[in-house]
């Protein structure tokens, strides 16, 4: 949970370190017999190692000239964005009129900054994904300064600050993400935020006569083995990860450097749902990465035409 709702500017990890260190939870979870529970949660600690991974490539520390737009565009957003949200089921008029004065708070309150973007948010495509990545990237620049604020003074007032501002932080990641599609392509925003599927959604994306493998490290020098090609998981413990998979079988493994060569596989059932989920009538392959005679921390890239996927019901 903690890791879960850690801000922009505290993203970041090693390689495989998030997986190494959570791995005896997914043990202890499948030796119980609660195998699926097992699979969900290796799922979401890939997702997070994902996000921690790839969340500091994209989100540097903004500059002075966009912390301050960034602090004060944040809580107006944020409430501009609750009352559109409100008005899907409430009275819509009302919430018009309280969004449009809002707006014109805001734009108030920016002054000659209002019209512009700042840099994290020109990564979104549309309205909802700039508004979001715009809303957390302030309220991180606000959590930075209110840290260094109670550090350096030691006041209970500075401290009860920071807790509110990280409360409404994750309340800001738990709106944010219940816009995110499930599934499909996150877009801009799926860089910061982890969202992993379940082993449900995985198992509803399978290719026909085809099944997953999800390989994960026990955290103690073995892998857990899980199957998916029926609507409940299979699990095997092994001793290390094969060398030769079954051409059936899409294999999943949290390690680039431990794919397969030369046919599909995936990162994480998440990955490979938001894969299945992308192909288009005129696109029928999903991707796989080969790594054979490639410097380390390379990977080359290469797509493999697997059977259309079942869609969601």
């Amino acid at each position: 949970e903690v890791l879960a709702g850690v801000p922009l500017s505290g993203l970041g990890c090693g390689r495989g370190e998030i997986v190494a260190a959570f791995a005896p939870l997914v043990t202890s979870a499948a030796d119980s017999g609660d195998v699926e529970g097992a699979f969900n949660l290796a799922e979401r600690i890939m997702e997070l190692e994902r996000v921690n991974r790839m969340g500091p490539m994209f989100h540097l520390p903004p500059p002075a000239s966009e912390a301050g737009f960034l602090v004060r565009a944040a809580p107006r957003l944020l409430r501009i964005r609750s009352l559109m949200l409100e008005a899907e089921n409430g009275d819509t008029e009302r919430l018009r009129q309280l969004v449009e004065q809002e707006q014109e708070i805001m734009l108030r309150a920016l002054g000659p900054d209002a019209g512009r973007l700042p840099g994290i948010a020109r990564l979104a495509k549309g309205e909802a994904q700039r508004t979001w990545l715009t809303v957390l990237a302030g309220l991180d620049v606000a959590l930075v300064e209110a840290a260094d604020e109670a550090v350096q003074s030691g006041d209970e007032t500075a401290k009860a600050r920071l807790a509110a501002l990280g409360d409404s932080y994750r309340s800001a990641m738990r709106l944010a993400l219940e816009e995110l599609p499930v599934g499909r392509s996150a877009g801009a925003l799926g860089l910061f935020l982890p969202r992993p599927v379940d082993f449900f959604e995985v198992y509803l994306s399978l290719p026909e006569e085809r099944s997953i493998r999800l390989f994960f490290p026990d955290g103690e020098g073995g892998v857990l083995a899980f199957s998916v090609h029926r609507d409940m998981p299979e699990l095997k413990r092994l001793d290390s990860l094969p060398k030769v998979f079954s051409t059936d079988v899409i294999p999943v493994v949290p390690d680039a450097r431990s794919l397969p060569e030369g046919r599909a596989a995936a990162l994480s059932g998440t990955q490979f749902v938001r894969g299945a989920w992308s192909l288009k009538p005129f696109r029928s392959k999903l991707m796989g990465i080969g790594l054979e005679e490639v410097p380390e921390g390379t990977g080359r890239l290469r797509t493999i035409a697997p059977k259309q996927p079942r869609r969601w019901p």
